[in-house]
């Protein structure tokens, strides 16, 4: 999206903030409802693109993270299994 934003400035148009916000809101994918929820309900001038990327990738590695303990979970329940049934 920022990629869009400056080949728009490169043409000589110019976004204002609020619309590259909007812009940056409306592109992300239907799984980030909520923090695009989150974000819509604060001060427009709290808003900047910097702000809403760094939300974005917080969101991002957030997800990361929460992926990898219920894997790492998964993985425990199949040793446990694993291991109480090698033993019968």
């Amino acid at each position: 999206m920022l990629q869009v934003v400056e080949q728009l400035r490169g043409a000589g148009v110019e976004l204002s903030v609020g619309d590259q916000v909007a812009a940056l809101l409306n592109s992300l994918p239907e799984s980030y409802s909520g923090l695009v929820i989150a974000l819509e309900g604060r001060d427009e001038a709290d808003l900047t693109v910097d702000y809403l990327c760094g939300r974005t990738q917080d969101e991002y590695t957030r997800r990361i993270e929460n992926r990898k303990m219920v894997t790492v979970g998964l993985s425990n329940e199949a040793v446990a299994l694993y291991s109480s049934n090698s033993g019968s």
